[in-house]
């Protein structure tokens, strides 16, 4: 029996493919969910249902898309209609609710269930070490309800999110996925007014997230889930390489469309096969090494050669 070279591990699940669906608008519909299991995507998030939709006595809001019913109802029919992990998706802080939600998307079939407390510090009284200690006590409290693998959506603003990985490592958190994406305000100078919009992720908003796989490959035993930038199979390599046994994707499927997916698995593929790399297993974390050496003095001189290095035709 031949060897499928893109198994990879997610959450402690053997998957087909290292390039997993991240919770996005796309996987409303059951049937977009079998179009991604067709066109090779190792796990799909679903859609997140926020605590804020539950107001009302769980009676659908417009803004939020579907009742919790609705919800439980898709993850009832995905996960049993598809071979792939099918993960819930809880989005807010809301102990109470999340617990609640969790149990119930567990019950109606959930493989596993990823939080997603997406929480930007505005409030000028609350300390970083405030924010992080609020992040600990909903792994901890989930952690003990949640019976199924648990995954953690991180921020990107958090303080020290080496030293918050570690405690959530040693919390039982199975996954981290690093980094949510931020959706900030824009300023309209014409209509003087701030609105909010949506902005797709490009290859840039890859950096930070790499940044923090190298340093945490081979110090955790939790599953580093890559998340935001991955335009092609370069930049899921990338994660890869730098220590993520799996990579989360949205923007470039809607983009793209669905079958895309079919794209970035051959990427990896053709990849493989011109450096003779037999499985990805073998060459996540190959480039963490380095990095990890003296990560401090490495970071120092990394900036101070890219300062040094940089050309303009206006520098004389």
């Amino acid at each position: 029996m031949q060897m499928n070279p893109l198994s990879s591990q997610y959450l402690g699940f053997s998957i087909a493919s290292p390039i997993v669906v991240a919770a996005c608008p796309l996987s409303t519909k059951l049937e977009n969910l079998e179009r991604m299991q067709d066109a090779g995507a190792g796990a799909v998030v679903l859609f997140s249902l926020f605590e804020e939709g539950r107001r009302n006595n769980g009676e659908p809001d417009s803004q939020y898309r579907v009742s919790s019913d609705d919800y439980l109802r898709l993850v009832d029919d995905a996960s049993s209609k598809l071979n792939i992990p099918v993960i819930a998706s809880l989005n807010g802080t809301n102990l109470d609710h999340l617990s609640q939600m969790t149990m119930l998307a567990t019950n109606a079939g959930a493989h596993a269930v990823e939080y997603n407390p997406y929480h930007l510090p505005v409030d000028l009284t609350q300390s970083g070490r405030d924010i992080e200690e609020q992040l600990v006590e909903l792994a901890t409290e989930m952690r003990a309800i949640c019976q199924k693998p648990m995954a953690l959506k991180l921020m990107p603003t958090l303080s020290s999110p080496g030293n918050l990985a570690l405690i959530l490592d040693g919390i039982g958190v199975d996954g981290l996925v690093m980094f949510n994406r931020l959706y900030l305000p824009s300023v309209d100078t014409e209509n003087m007014n701030i609105h909010q919009s949506v902005q797709l992720s490009r290859k840039e908003d890859s950096q930070w997230s790499i940044h923090w796989a190298s340093l945490l490959y081979g110090k955790i035993s939790s599953s580093i889930i890559g998340n935001s930038g991955i335009e092609n199979a370069e930049q899921a390599l990338q994660y890869l390489l730098s220590g993520a046994s799996s990579v989360q994707v949205a923007s470039c499927l809607i983009r793209n469309g669905i079958d895309y997916l079919k794209s970035l698995n051959q990427g990896l593929e053709d990849w493989m096969n011109h450096h003779e790399c037999d499985d990805i297993q073998s060459l996540v974390g190959l480039l963490t090494e380095q990095r990890q050496a003296d990560s401090h003095t490495l970071e120092r001189l990394n900036y101070m050669k890219s300062l040094h290095n940089f050309q303009s035709p206006y520098f004389k």
